[in-house]
């Protein structure tokens, strides 16, 4: 059985962290996950989803990740049978958005000049 999308519990400018609930065995115990993201694209392009994790604990922070990026993630299981398929993917959005608009200008002082 593959496992429901991770979820995102944290996240900063350059990272997010993931976790994720283990999903059914189907008889065999469960030796590692595999978690993987991908830069969100849109209008059909297929994501190029790498590897970020891969081990037998059901939580991980992604590092070294642009500010202001939406990223898809999604997690698969292993056992001794082989690899679950995917779970659905999950979108999450580094933090790092630009400043706010400043104030606009104030006069402080005005002077007339007389011709």
């Amino acid at each position: 059985t593959c496992p429901r999308p991770p979820n995102i519990f944290a996240r900063t400018r350059n990272t997010l962290s993931v976790r994720w609930a283990t999903p059914s065995d189907n008889g065999a115990k469960i030796t590692s996950y595999c978690l993987q993201y991908a830069i969100f694209t849109k209008g059909g392009v297929t994501p190029t989803f790498q590897v970020c994790y891969t081990g037998n604990q059901r939580f991980h922070k992604i590092t070294h990740l642009q500010p202001s990026t939406s990223y898809i993630i999604r997690v698969s299981a292993v056992n001794t049978h082989g690899q679950s398929p995917w779970s659905d993917t999950v979108t999450a959005t580094t933090y790092g958005l630009p400043p706010s608009s400043p104030e606009p200008p104030r006069l402080i002082k005005s002077t007339t000049r007389r011709d």
